[in-house]
């Protein structure tokens, strides 16, 4: 096929084509200093010979399968030149001698763009997925990160580095129940375990296999390029119990999925932990959200990888509590809630933050600018946290940072001690793209102020905007909004005005007072309270004990 067949030539995509020059075959015979293989090499070079164990351990899998039972493998390095692929089961499971005795070295990796490829273990459909007690070794490790990234192509998309040289521990798909224990992976290149699955869309009938349980126990992952653990659509009922991330180079949890717990786990130097992220404004997610999630008892150490926080409640994310977790010197960002997003998402909402300690003590570096919680998207309650700095104030710490068009928020017996400012309010700016009539337009996807697409596109069931006003910026005239359509994106006024795209304003309400800010202490902070802003100067504010 000719490159110039692909129609997506019109719009510059990137054709990723990829090969290696590594021969995996038997050998057949041996005669003295020669060796005779099952595949004929297309050049001659030299090169070095390594036994590959893929092809024996593949066939102990098939004959398990066959007979209804399992796998157990000795203490031992092995060497992987393929995935080990578990198909066929109803009931399997495979188990190490030790968690750090049981060697699976996938340092070679493989090249492809296929979710399963480069994966010690591709499993696909079954009931029920065991794996316990092994250790798991890719070819590209934290100091990689860049190089296995997301990489800019010019004149087309993106691509992956990892796609050039990928491992990665476990791909899963559509098997309903899954636990792994023990486990333990280094220097993977892609997303170390992996999960994708088929899913629940209401009111359509279930689909015929889904991940329905998935259990991470007692696993750790240090020293990888990307993501630790990624759940990649809506599948049910994942957990990471008790697991410790370490130096690894993108997201801790990336996770689409619905019904996670988060609990007792340890994170350090990694990137954040990322609920939502459906990227879909699909009207089954108003009937069956994705993103639930309940992250407790774990500690963070240190901070996140730059350019995010910790926890993350991404687009579509709904359900969430964040409770009883430890940041601990933490020189970063903890936790953000984001409305914000494309036309490809639904905001966030349902957020609850209580009973944490944010330890914001700039111990191991240079003090950074930095926020324990902020809030962008609706229904949020914080309570009954600790925001705090050891010793000298740190005036480059916020404790809450929240926008002027979340409505719905409590934030409540929270302590604020030794940082600039406790709680921020901050006006929210967007711009006019496509104008429709004098009535009408479409929100431009970035305002030239805040370089983020705002204001957030609602959900279906909302307040649509309803009463709100907008300020243009150019003069200082108001318009107010008669509506919000959550299925065109258009922005409608109660009256005419001469639009044109480009034109930039602030939005806010003075429909009613939607926070209610009672019973904090705020000790030894620069600002106590910075809420003059719109909505700010409107909220409920009472019984606060400012030292």
């Amino acid at each position: 096929m000719k490159v110039t067949d692909f129609a997506e030539r019109e719009w510059g995509a990137t054709a990723v084509i990829v090969s290696s020059s590594r021969l995996v075959a038997k050998i057949e015979g041996i005669e003295g200093n020669k060796i005779y293989l099952s595949e004929t090499a297309n050049e001659s070079v030299t090169c070095t010979m390594r036994h590959s164990d893929s092809a024996a351990i593949q066939r102990a899998i098939d004959a398990a399968i066959a007979e209804g039972k399992g796998v157990f493998l000795p203490n031992g390095r092995y060497r992987l030149t393929s995935a080990l692929d578990i198909t066929g089961f109803e009931s399997f499971s495979f188990e190490g001698e030790s968690g750090f005795g049981t060697i699976l070295d996938n340092s070679l990796g493989t090249v492809g763009i296929e979710k399963s490829a480069g994966s010690c273990f591709a499993v696909d459909g079954g009931k029920e997925f065991t794996l316990r007690n092994v250790f798991m070794i890719g070819g590209a490790g934290f100091a990689d990160r860049d190089q296995y990234g997301n990489l800019a192509v010019k004149g087309g998309s993106s691509v992956f580095g990892f796609y050039f040289n990928k491992s990665n521990a476990t791909y899963v798909r559509n098997t309903e129940r899954v636990y792994i224990e023990n486990c333990h992976a280094r220097r993977m290149s892609a997303e170390c375990f992996y999960a994708i699955s088929d899913k629940r869309l209401p009111p359509a009938p279930e689909p015929d296999k889904y991940n329905k349980s998935i259990i991470y126990f007692r696993c750790t992952v240090e020293d990888c390029a990307r993501n630790a653990f990624n759940t990649a659509t809506q599948g049910e009922n994942t957990s990471l119990l008790h697991c410790r991330v370490r130096d690894v180079g993108n997201g801790a949890f990336e996770g689409a999925s619905r019904f996670s717990r988060i609990e007792g786990c340890y994170f350090r130097n990694t990137g954040p932990l990322a609920f939502g992220n459906s990227r879909t404004r699909g009207e089954f997610h108003e009937l069956l959200p994705t993103g639930q999630v309940v992250i407790s008892g774990n500690h963070f150490e240190g901070g996140c990888l730059p350019g995010t926080a910790m926890v993350r409640v991404g687009a579509g994310a709904t359900q969430v509590i964040i409770t009883g977790n430890n940041f601990i010197n933490f020189n970063s960002n903890a936790i953000e809630t984001y409305g914000e997003g494309t036309i490809y998402d639904l905001p966030s909402e349902n957020t609850l933050i209580s009973s944490n300690i944010f330890d914001m003590t700039a111990s191991e570096c240079e003090s950074r600018e930095r926020y324990a919680i902020k809030i962008s998207n609706n229904f949020a309650t914080v309570a009954d946290n600790q925001i705090c700095v050891r010793g000298e104030r740190d005036d480059k710490v916020v404790g809450i940072r929240i926008s002027d068009d979340v409505t719905r928020v409590q934030m409540h017996d929270n302590t604020f001690a030794s940082i600039g400012t406790g709680i921020r309010s901050e006006s929210v700016y967007g711009k006019v793209g496509i104008v429709v009539s004098d009535r009408e337009f479409y929100r431009a996807e970035y305002s030239r102020i805040t370089k983020a697409p705002k204001p957030m596109l609602l959900r279906r069931r909302s307040h649509s905007y309803r009463g709100w006003t907008l300020r243009w910026l150019a003069d200082g005239s108001e318009s107010v909004i008669e509506s919000f359509d959550a299925e065109t994106f258009i922005f409608k006024l109660k009256e005419p005005r001469e639009l044109k795209s480009g034109d930039e304003f602030m939005i806010y309400t003075t429909v009613s007072a939607p926070w209610n800010i009672h019973d904090n202490i705020f000790d030894d902070c620069g600002t106590p309270m910075d809420l003059d802003t719109e909505v700010g100067a409107r909220a409920i504010v009472r019984d606060n004990i400012i030292n």
